[in-house]
């Protein structure tokens, strides 16, 4: 961590793209207040490896903040505050700034942000303080009807991996970014039989994964047909699923 740049966003989202081409896929997504570390740069883009999950991707120079070394390894080191609204805002410097559901909110009584005057119009909770599935089935609820976006991580646009760590990730449990990664995380549930509220299903192989969040009662919800809906007792190809427990 000693020598590359560091970063923080302090935009609403920031687009992070697979090449240093404005017209490449997006891979993730910055929300404000997430940092990350510069890797290598490429005329007027930045290569950046996010902290929370380790995502890699390009951003434009001109939407990147260096913040000091000290204050990274603070953010690293710090239980984060999480915005729980679909919406809020932050007055920063004088600069009103409009952040999204699970954007990191400046945490006062920790020192950061202390350089400058900030004030958060909105509803947040501490990362580490875990849901229990009620309140998680609430946030679920807040996402449904955003529209697929690859790379997505927003109510505005939102790929299967990404609306699975964000509900989680707000909900105080960490999950990582992509399916491929997370059919492999948290504690492995052997079957269907055993399904409990807040399991996550991951069906499919590599190109053709789907991501299911179950909610009981047969019922399940994920990004489905280019939306995040419900659906009722889905048929699994038993050989082709994982099952994965966050909630512990």
């Amino acid at each position: 961590m000693s020598e590359l740049l560091k970063g923080i966003c302090r935009l609403s989202v920031v687009s992070m793209k697979t090449r240093a081409e404005g017209t490449a896929d997006q891979v993730s997504q910055l929300l404000y207040g997430e940092h990350y570390e510069v890797i290598s740069s490429q005329r007027e883009w930045y290569k950046v490896k996010q902290a929370y999950d380790g995502s890699v991707g390009w951003i434009l120079i001109s939407q990147h903040k260096t913040i000091p070394d000290e204050f990274y390894k603070q953010l690293c080191e710090s239980d984060f505050q999480i915005c729980v609204n679909l919406s809020g805002s932050i007055q920063l410097a004088k600069k009103k700034i409009n952040v999204l559901l699970g954007s990191v909110v400046p945490v006062t009584s920790n020192g950061l942000f202390q350089d400058d005057q900030v004030t958060f119009d909105g509803a947040s909770k501490l990362y580490s303080e875990k849901m229990n599935f009620d309140q998680l089935s609430e946030l679920l609820d807040m996402y449904q009807g955003s529209p697929y976006q690859k790379g997505g991580k927003t109510i505005f646009g939102i790929d299967e991996s990404g609306f699975i760590q964000q509900v989680f990730r707000i909900g105080g449990y960490y999950v990582p970014r992509t399916l491929d990664e997370i059919r492999y995380a948290g504690n492995k549930v052997k079957g269907l039989e055993d399904l409990k509220c807040g399991d996550v299903v991951i069906a499919g192989e590599k190109r053709n994964q789907l991501g299911f969040v179950y909610l009981g009662d047969g019922q399940f919800t994920g990004v489905i047909e280019g939306q995040v809906r419900k659906i009722s007792n889905p048929e699994f190809v038993i050989e082709k699923i994982d099952i994965r427990r966050f909630m512990v």
